[in-house]
């Protein structure tokens, strides 16, 4: 099975052009042939657009709230990590830091516990600048991607 895009990230993510150039950025360092989401509101489903209009294959995983209660966003996104073939890349659309979203770092632990790429794309708080960290390795260190200068609003924990 070919590498997958999977896409998590904040709720209230909002700036679809943010994201596309995003999602362009890493998807040409990385090709894929599909993009795996959680169909929540925000990253996953302007990621979903963004999928979408360029010809990729979109596979949503969905979260059984009602039969997991609480636990089933988390049991959604152990299921994609687990399911990502090998080679596969996470992107991360955070707004604000990363452990202030359960679910966002969950996914991100996990799929470093798999060993996958780890892409973190940050939004400050202000709306003003984003910045995007280099993938990360397996070990959690964050290195600023090469174009961002901490005056352009690099947050990398």
């Amino acid at each position: 099975m070919e590498p997958v895009l999977i896409v998590c990230g904040s709720r209230t993510w909002h700036n679809e052009v943010q994201l596309f150039r995003n999602m362009n950025e890493i998807s040409y360092k990385h090709p894929v042939l599909a993009v795996w989401h959680g169909g929540a509101h925000g990253a996953d489903s302007i990621a979903a657009q963004w999928a979408k209009a360029r010809g990729y294959e979109v596979h949503v995983f969905h979260a059984y709230w009602e039969r997991f209660g609480k636990s089933a966003g988390f049991k959604r996104s152990a299921e994609m990590i687990a399911a990502a073939p090998a080679g596969s890349v996470v992107v991360a659309f955070v707004k604000g830091k990363l452990e202030e979203s359960r679910g966002t770092a969950f996914t991100v632990r996990q799929a470093r516990e798999r060993g996958l790429r780890v892409w973190i794309v940050y939004q400050r708080p202000d709306d003003a600048a984003y910045s995007v960290s280099h993938p990360a390795p397996a070990n959690g260190e964050h290195r600023p991607h090469p174009a961002e200068s901490p005056s352009a609003g690099a947050r990398c924990e």
